[in-house]
Formats: structure tokens, C-alpha cells, sequence
């Protein structure tokens, strides 16, 4: 399971299945527009950045409000800050990959039987 930990606290992540996927796809598209516009030269300013922080919220609140109904997108923007974003987005790689997702460039491990060498 998919955690996220910020200022010593351990939150579970529930993995998202095809109705919290439903829900979380619109989001994430927003996140990799920001991504892609970041490394096009945009997508740097103080807005972006906290639309996106805002859009990890959201994403992560999905999975976290299955567990504790109390874990909102609003709680999280209380509690969480710019100096969190590296436990944010290691969280939200952590439940992509546990969704079934794999980030740009990851190359698919061999079926088996399809050893190297063999």
C-alpha cells in the first residue's frame, strides 16, 4: 500500500481501482500538462506550482479518504507545504505504479520464462 509521510506522520494510501482512477484521471491530466508546459519553459510560475501542489492533493485525497474521511483535499492544503513535494510526489508515483500505471520511459519487465541469456 501506498503511503504518504509528512512531519513524522504515516498515511496509508488506498490503491485506486477503475472508480477512483475515473475520478483522479482529470486531475492528472492537469498535473502532466503542468509537467510538459514546465519543460517547454512555462509552467514555472508561483500559480502553476500551486495548482499543481493543490492537484497532488486532490489525487493522493482519493485514495487517503478511503481509509480516513477526515483526509480532504482542503486538509491536506492546510497541513501540507512546498518543503512536502518530494514526500507528495513520491506518494503519488507510489500509487500510480500500485494503479497499474508506469512512468514515461520505464521499460516492462520480461515475461516469464523470457530470461536474459536463455
Amino acid at each position: 500500500m501506498a503511503k504518504l509521510t509528512v512531519s513524522g506522520r504515516e498515511y496509508d494510501i488506498a490503491p485506486f481501482k477503475l472508480g477512483a482512477m475515473k475520478a483522479a484521471a482529470p486531475i492528472i491530466e492537469r498535473i502532466n500538462a503542468t509537467i510538459a508546459a514546465k519543460g517547454d519553459g512555462g509552467g514555472t510560475t508561483l500559480v502553476d506550482l500551486t495548482e499543481m501542489l493543490g492537484d497532488f492533493c486532490a489525487v493522493l485525497s482519493i485514495g487517503l479518504m478511503k481509509i480516513d474521511a477526515t483526509l480532504t483535499p482542503d486538509h491536506l492544503e492546510d497541513e501540507l507545504g512546498f518543503g512536502d513535494m518530494p514526500a507528495i510526489q513520491a506518494a503519488f508515483t507510489a500509487i500510480m505504479r500500485e494503479s497499474g500505471l508506469k512512468s514515461a520511459g520505464e521499460v516492462p519487465a520480461p515475461a516469464a520464462g523470457e530470461a536474459a541469456g536463455a
